[in-house]
């Protein structure tokens, strides 16, 4: 072989590898830059997940104290409410007394007039034996 044939299947070759650095360099490039493209969308999308997650976590949060409150609010109704069935309850007893009572009533009322039909009925009858009594004068 020549000198001059092997110097240029040794330039050849040398371009071949150039050539071959050159385009495992530039593939290695954009491998990178395809992974960092990736990584960086995935990295924004994970960013903005983890900020809804924070701002829901403080929604909940809000949302956790507000029916707290409620819920406390509820519980002092519902014991007014109570307190009102209660009173109202021991009233209607009242009222389930009052026909008895009413009877007693009734029944004393009965009592004293039949002591005013007798106590003029004794006064009418001492006034007859009194008018007799003097020969019908007076």
């Amino acid at each position: 072989m020549s000198s001059a044939s092997s110097r240029a299947i040794s330039e050849h070759t040398r371009r071949s590898q150039v050539t071959q650095a050159q385009r495992t360099a530039e593939a290695k490039a954009a491998f990178v830059a395809s992974l960092t493209s990736v990584g960086s969308s995935l990295s924004t999308d994970l960013q903005a997940r983890a900020t809804d997650i924070h701002e829901n976590a403080k929604a909940l949060t809000k949302q956790e104290k507000d029916l707290e409150m409620e819920t406390k609010k509820a519980a002092k109704q519902n014991d007014e409410i109570q307190k009102f069935l209660d009173k109202s309850h021991r009233e209607l007893a009242a009222f389930d007394k009052m026909p008895h009572q009413m009877d007693d009533l009734d029944a004393e009322l009965a009592m004293i007039e039949e002591t005013l039909r007798l106590a003029e009925e004794d006064a009418r009858s001492d006034s007859e034996n009194e008018h007799h009594a003097s020969g019908g004068k007076r």
